[in-house]
C-alpha cells in the first residue's frame, strides 16, 4: 500500500462519501472507487461495507482509518522538520495585511527580512482584516497581520505592535489642540471609516455604543488615505491608528484616544491546529524582532 492509497482512504472515510472526498481532493469518483479495491485485494480484506447504501466501514476499515490518521499526521510532521533544516529556505509567503499596516510596517520590515532570506518570496494581499481571517481559514492566506480582537480558538496569535487610535480631525477643528480625547466627546461628529471589511470599524463602533450612542457614520472606504484627505477637507473626522500620522498630507491633526478599548495591537495570525512552514515561522519571528 503506498501513501497516497493511504491518504486516498483516509478522506473519504472522514467524510463517509465518495463523491465529496473526490470533490475535496480533486481526484474522479473512478480513481477513489480503484484505490480501495486494490488495498482490499492486496490485503485480502473487505474495508467498506457494500452491502447497506449507508456509508459504514467495517471492522478493518475503521482500524485502518484509526492507525492511517496517525501515520499521515507523522507523515506531514516529518516533512516539516526536514524543511525546517533546509539550507536554502525557497517558496513564497502569502501574507495577508490591511491598508494601513501596509503603509505603516511594510517598509520597515521588508528590506531586511529579504536581504535575510532572498530566496523566500513574500506576497501580498493587501484587504480588511475580516477577509484576512475568512482567507487563513480557508487555506488562501498562510499568515496574516491584523488588529485585535481575534478569536484565538481559530487562530493562532504573536503580538508584534501596541499602540493607540488616534482621533483624526481637521485644522482649526475644536479638539485639534487637544493633547488626548474620549470617545463620548465624538458624539454628534460626522464619522468618515475604514470599511466593515476592517475590524477597526466594529471597534470604533463598539466604543461609541458603550458610550451610549451611535456613530454618525456618513462614508467608508477601504483606503485611508482617501479617508485623510477628506478629513482634511473638513468633511468630518475619523479614527485611526496613532502610527499613520506622520504618512498623513497637511491640514489633519491626530488627537490620542483615551481609555483602554483604544489601544490598538498588531498580531500575527495563522490557522489554529495547522503546522506553519519554516518560511511562515520566520517571519513571524523577524516580525517580533523588528518591533521590540
Amino acid at each position: 500500500m503506498e501513501y497516497r492509497q493511504l491518504y486516498y482512504f483516509v478522506c473519504i472515510a472522514r467524510v463517509r462519501s465518495f463523491s465529496q472526498a473526490a470533490e475535496k481532493i480533486r481526484v474522479s469518483q473512478s480513481s477513489l472507487s480503484r484505490t480501495v479495491q486494490c488495498i482490499e485485494d492486496e490485503y485480502n480484506v473487505q474495508l467498506i461495507n457494500r452491502t447497506t447504501r449507508s456509508f459504514k466501514l467495517t471492522p478493518a476499515g475503521r482500524k485502518l482509518l484509526e492507525r492511517g490518521e496517525r501515520v499521515i499526521k507523522e507523515f506531514e510532521e516529518l516533512q516539516e522538520y526536514l524543511q525546517s533544516y533546509s539550507v536554502n529556505d525557497v517558496g513564497e509567503i502569502r501574507l495577508g495585511i490591511p491598508s494601513v499596516l501596509n503603509t505603516i510596517m511594510a517598509p520597515l520590515f521588508m528590506p531586511d527580512f529579504n536581504k535575510q532570506y532572498p530566496d523566500v518570496k513574500l506576497c501580498f494581499t493587501v484587504e480588511g482584516s475580516r477577509l484576512i481571517h475568512k482567507e487563513i481559514l480557508e487555506g488562501m492566506l498562510d499568515v496574516g497581520l491584523v488588529i485585535r480582537p481575534v478569536d484565538e480558538n481559530r487562530f493562532d496569535v504573536k503580538e508584534i505592535i501596541s499602540d493607540r487610535l488616534a482621533v483624526m480631525v481637521p485644522e482649526g477643528h475644536a479638539l485639534a489642540g487637544r493633547k488626548e480625547v474620549g470617545i463620548e466627546e465624538l458624539k454628534g461628529e460626522s464619522f468618515i471609516m475604514l470599511d466593515s471589511t476592517y475590524q477597526l470599524f466594529s471597534n470604533v463602533y463598539t466604543m461609541c455604543r458603550n458610550e451610549g450612542f451611535e456613530p454618525n457614520i456618513i462614508h467608508c472606504s477601504p483606503s485611508w488615505d482617501y479617508i485623510a484627505a477628506l478629513v482634511s477637507l473638513a468633511q468630518g473626522i475619523s479614527v485611526l491608528p496613532r502610527p499613520i500620522a506622520p504618512y498623513i498630507g497637511k491640514g489633519v491633526v491626530a488627537v490620542p484616544l483615551r481609555g483602554e478599548l483604544a489601544e490598538w495591537k498588531v498580531v500575527t495570525i495563522t490557522k489554529k491546529g495547522t503546522k506553519v512552514s519554516a518560511n511562515v515561522k520566520n517571519l513571524i519571528k523577524h516580525l517580533v524582532k523588528a518591533y521590540k
